[in-house]
């Protein structure tokens, strides 16, 4: 009798294939098995090229495969962005009456998800349900986010509840989704509720989920609901990468809390979370609004220390943080070892470097950052153009301003209120009353509201010129417009210029309409006023004496 011992099941004895392995024989066959067991698990395809050459092999040859073989081609054609043949192999398949399965109808959701095409999507569940297959957990998780980024929520509801319908149970994937979703959309009450339905359920919120509500409650302005989500992170232990941290700087620094920014950095090194460039970036930045550009500074140097690259907004960052802090040397520093490093500026970098010397009143440099711009082929954009308007302002040289306004006109860029505040600013400075009245016209029939700031610059040229009729007339366009005045200043240049003039009405119409926009006279109103008085006091007496 033979012997025979068991091994969870498997028999091994004489005659069996572990037989002669037993024995210390070697089988002859175990090569070819093994040779057959790897081009089992091989795959069919080995790129988008391979795949295009078997779905034409099939077409061709009129052949049924299985639909095992066309969902890996299919993956590879996904995998390749080659959105079309996706598509068309579905096609293929429903013309030859093949039933296509969930991976496949994956594969063409996420074609039409890449072309941002809703439409596509939605006409494809409809197919996937014509076909009687049951749409699994990716499918429906696939659809609530591309139906979430595409701000369609109504539907990305109404999906989850067709889930739930087929008894498909909503994970953590698709709540982050949903949140994420009514987030971005600044619809942070449903992200919240969603969030506690998810505890409700018992589903473990991820590093994702916390990501999305933690940049909402930024977004929101609720910088304490932010920290205090973080913190809920570290005591239920969900990992805290690189990802959550660089949200929570990122709204602390929009925020102005530098200094809990700064330490929330430290506590990142101590966790021993590696900061990468974009922690780096904003932390430079930073340094441009609080003028402590020697911490800029230190902060590029670590990341040289630590072999981490500078990117381009590293870079912009750092120029900024220079120039900014009147260290125009330093700029032009940063970026040269920009260009060694073989970073190509763009656009920012020469506004940076164009506003930085501007405010220092060096057009020269302004105007060689904007040359070297053009000839390496930046284009420049309308902030670039406004940079440079502002170093002719503050130089008061109108003449260069109406040259470049001549310029941007021809260029194919949209001019805004931001521009046309710059160049009436300069023509008001510098006593071009008409300049800034036309510039101010111009503005209004290209479409453009004005704003409180050009208004106020005109109105301040106006009374420089003694033109209070003016200056008065604009105050009421202001009002037609529906702008108001926070305060009494323009009104009371205005009636500072009636006054000088002696025009006693004057001054009391221009109360009279400050009075109509709901302020109250303030302490240089009622000095006018009292001056005003006196004048009028004057005149009569020598009205009675005549």
């Amino acid at each position: 009798m033979a012997f025979v011992c068991n091994f969870g099941g498997i028999g091994v004895g004489p005659g069996s294939a572990r037989d002669g392995i037993c024995r210390g024989e070697v089988r002859r066959d175990l090569p070819v098995m093994r040779v057959q067991q790897q081009q089992r698990r091989a795959p069919l395809v080995r790129g988008a090229e391979d795949a295009k050459e078997k779905v034409s092999t099939w077409k061709r040859c009129g052949g049924k495969p299985s639909v095992y073989k066309i969902a890996q081609v299919t993956e590879a054609l996904t995998r390749s962005g080659e959105t079309n043949d996706v598509i068309d192999v579905l096609n293929w398949m429903i013309d030859k009456e093949l039933r296509p399965n969930c991976r496949i109808f994956l594969c063409v959701l996420k074609a039409y998800g890449k072309r941002k095409d809703v439409a596509g999507l939605l006409a494809t569940h409809k197919r996937l349900q014509d076909a009687n297959v049951n749409p699994n957990i990716y499918v429906y998780n696939y659809i609530i986010n591309v139906l979430g980024k595409n701000g369609r929520m109504k539907e990305m509801r109404q999906f989850k509840e067709e889930m739930e319908r087929n008894d498909v149970n909503p994970d953590v994937i698709t709540f982050s989704a949903m949140i994420d979703g009514y987030s971005k959309r600044g619809n942070l009450t449903e992200a919240l509720a969603l969030y506690e339905e998810m505890k409700e359920r018992r589903i473990e919120p991820d590093t994702v989920t916390y990501a999305t509500i933690i940049n909402a409650l930024g977004r929101n302005g609720d910088v304490t609901g932010a920290i205090s989500l973080f913190e809920e992170m570290g005591r239920i232990h969900v990992k805290q990468n690189v990802v959550i941290f660089n949200s929570l700087i990122h709204i602390l620094l929009r925020n102005g809390d530098v200094v809990i920014a700064k330490r929330l950095f430290h506590r990142m090194k101590e966790h021993r979370i590696e900061p990468d460039p974009f922690t780096y970036s904003e932390l430079i930045h930073s340094s441009a609004k609080t003028g402590d550009l020697q911490f800029a500074i230190s902060c590029f140097m670590e990341m040289q220390r630590k072999q981490i690259t500078p990117n381009l907004v590293t870079y912009n960052a750092l120029i900024d943080a220079c120039a900014k802090n009147g260290d125009m040397e330093g700029a032009i520093s940063a970026f040269r070892l920009m260009q060694r490093a073989g970073v190509r500026p763009n656009d920012v970098t020469y506004t940076v470097l164009i506003d930085g010397a501007g405010r220092l009143g060096d057009v020269k440099r302004a105007e060689e950052a904007f040359e070297h711009m053009k000839n390496v082929g930046v284009e420049p954009s309308l902030v670039c153009y406004t940079a440079l308007l502002g170093a002719y302002s503050k130089a008061g040289n109108t003449k260069k301003i109406k040259a470049t306004m001549r310029r941007l006109e021809k260029a194919p860029l949209k001019l805004d209120s931001v521009v046309y505040n710059v160049v009436i600013e300069a023509y008001a400075r510098n006593g071009q009353s008409k300049d800034a009245l036309s510039t101010l016209k111009d503005m209004q029939q290209r479409g453009i509201k004005p704003t409180l700031n050009a208004y106020q610059a005109v109105i301040l040229a106006c009374a420089e010129r003694g033109d209070a009729k003016g200056g008065l007339s604009l105050l009421k366009e202001m009002q037609s417009v529906g702008l108001r005045a926070g305060c009494c200043s323009m009104y009371n240049t205005v009636m500072k210029t009636f006054l000088s003039h002696n025009d006693v009405q004057g001054v009391y119409r221009t109360v009279a309409l400050l009075k109509s926009h709901g302020l109250r006279s303030d302490s240089t109103t009622k000095e006018i006023l009292k001056n005003t008085r006196e004048v009028k006091l004057r005149q009569e007496k020598t009205i009675a004496k005549a």
